[in-house]
């Protein structure tokens, strides 16, 4: 547990800067730098890469909660298990989407909606981790 606990540890805030840094680019190129010429082809770039990152911080927890290996093992690995499974990772991003709008259109939701997520969240990582498992 120590180990993990300390590469955990360690993934998240690496993961929680690169996010920072995502949307803070986002933001400069969305509204900062939006009405010039040619961005619109930086713009989808941009939210291109920062869904692919999104999906591959799901992957990198549940990964290091399975598997022990370096950092660098560990961020390969998920991110390659990230893109093997494209479709469970577009659907993770729905049901992420899903379940935000649910809460802020209905706020009573977030009572009940993190278990169901997390929940509906960790039945598809066994389901995707299974075959890395050997089970």
């Amino acid at each position: 547990f120590k180990d993990n606990f300390k590469q955990s540890t360690f993934v998240f805030i690496i993961m929680a800067a690169l996010l920072f840094l995502f949307g803070a680019n986002m933001y400069f190129v969305l509204n900062v730098f939006a009405d010039k010429p040619g961005t619109q082809i930086v713009e989808v770039f941009m939210i291109c890469t920062f869904i692919l990152v999104i999906m591959w911080a799901g992957y990198l927890l549940y990964y290091i909660s399975k598997f022990s290996g370096s950092i660098r093992e560990i961020m390969k690995n998920a991110f390659l298990i990230c893109l093997a499974n494209p479709l469970w990772s577009i659907i993770l991003i729905i049901i992420s989407v899903f379940a935000l709008i649910i809460v802020l259109c209905i706020p009573a939701a977030i009572l009940f909606l993190p278990v169901v997520y997390a929940l509906v969240r960790a039945r598809i990582f066994e389901m995707i981790f299974k075959k890395y498992l050997g089970k």
